[in-house]
């Protein structure tokens, strides 16, 4: 963890965000719902969890509804939006979900965004048969951002710890510091891979 100090972050119960580059831009014809399935199967393979509690959300690829209650722990859909502009759609898809890691106090959270402004679609052969693919310049600005609850869920219940930052930071570094360094690589080393290994075999 070269140049990455995570203490101060953790100490102050804030959320880090480890993964959020410029917009990353693919023109590119792909199955978008292949891409959907395979995306969402990784993430329960994975263990990661919607962060919408269930009822009163719309079911994976529908716009959030209110009055429809019918979701379940692994929609992770926050936006899903379609416009039909007649020579094309836009769409726009946003995701959060969240997975716990090795400690009781770790988790990291994924935020897909996807746009698209230009979509159409297009038949593709298919040995003897069709199928309709989707073509347009793909927009993703992707996050992943961790969190350690250590502080507020242990630290601040021990006596006499729980009213010294100092000793508090003296506990992150001295005894807990590897295992939030080994949290932060399981998100570079396991979870972000995976999720761009599934994005560039469908978009780059």
């Amino acid at each position: 963890m070269e140049d990455f100090d995570i203490v101060p972050a953790v100490l102050e119960g804030k959320s880090i965000t480890l993964h959020a580059p410029a917009t990353e831009v693919f023109t590119k014809t792909t199955n978008l719902k292949a891409f959907y399935k395979e995306l969402h199967d990784f993430l329960v393979d994975k263990k990661f969890k919607d962060t919408i509690s269930p009822g009163g959300h719309a079911k994976m690829g529908e716009q959030v509804d209110a009055k429809t209650l019918n979701r379940t722990g692994d929609m992770f859909e926050k936006q899903f939006i379609t416009i039909d502009n007649g020579w094309a759609k836009e769409i726009e898809i946003r995701w959060e979900a969240v997975k716990k890691l090795n400690s009781k106090y770790g988790s990291v959270t994924f935020n897909l965004d996807l746009v698209c402004r230009d979509m159409r679609d297009k038949e593709i052969l298919d040995g003897n048969s069709k199928k309709v693919m989707q073509i347009g310049k793909w927009e993703f600005r992707n996050k992943l951002i961790y969190k350690s609850t250590i502080v507020e869920k242990f630290l601040n219940k021990v006596p006499i710890v729980k009213n010294s930052d100092t000793l508090k930071e003296m506990y992150l570094r001295n005894i807990y510091k590897d295992k939030l360094e080994e949290e932060v690589m399981i998100v570079f080393t396991k979870v972000k891979p995976g999720i761009y290994k599934i994005i560039h075999k469908y978009f780059r």
